[in-house]
């Protein structure tokens, strides 16, 4: 059974510990690139606690969540349940860990007025 002190309560559920991930690409020539999508980003998420991840297009957010959900491999750092290293997915780990994304239309409250008065009115 789960100790149930502070110290418990603090210690990371999910941790993304110096997390790089590298992409390799090719153009339509054949000349080989590397992306760097995220670098050396750590990360603690802690049970009953919310933590937003929020930047530009293109910053590297769903990356992180894919390597955080082990959907990546990463290119460099791990990933830690419970403070254990995870190497892959098993089912035990889908079943504890999984990506909630916001749905920006499903945030806003469809019940709230507008300022501005609608057409035809």
């Amino acid at each position: 059974m789960p100790e149930h002190s502070a110290e418990a309560a603090e210690a990371p559920v999910l941790s993304a510990v110096d997390v790089t991930k590298h992409f390799e690409v090719r153009d339509g020539l054949g000349r080989h690139s590397t992306v760097r999508a995220v670098e050396d980003v750590t990360l603690h998420l802690r049970r009953g606690r919310v933590t937003a991840l929020v930047g530009e297009s293109g910053s590297g957010k769903t990356t992180l969540a894919r390597l955080l959900a082990q959907f990546y491999p990463c290119t460099q750092g791990e990933v830690r349940l419970h403070g254990e290293p995870v190497s892959g997915a098993d089912h035990a780990f889908r079943g504890a860990v999984q990506l909630v994304f916001q749905d920006p239309f499903s945030s806003l409250n469809p019940c709230a007025r507008s300022a501005t008065p609608s057409a035809g009115r």
